[in-house]
């Protein structure tokens, strides 16, 4: 869905921001690859504002509630 990120990043919502750098976002992930794995929380969404006709947009905060695995390894 268009909005899924604004229905999924809620208010306290806990779980794992996984980061994989230099290859494109459209490249399935992959046994082997190296990514940095990090334990968060969502804070309260802020919207942010639009430039003219464009979309609106917001700005999920986001805590580490936990010691980071910079250097992972996707089984």
């Amino acid at each position: 869905a268009d909005d899924l990120p604004y229905t999924t990043l809620l208010y306290q919502t806990t779980g794992y921001l996984v980061v994989r750098r230099i290859l494109p976002y459209t490249t399935a992930f992959a046994a082997g690859q190296t990514v940095e794995v990090f334990p968060i929380e969502c804070g309260e969404p802020q919207q942010t504002p639009p430039a003219p006709n464009e979309v609106a947009k917001f700005m999920s905060p986001m805590k580490v509630t936990d010691e980071p695995n910079t250097r992972a390894t996707v089984a």
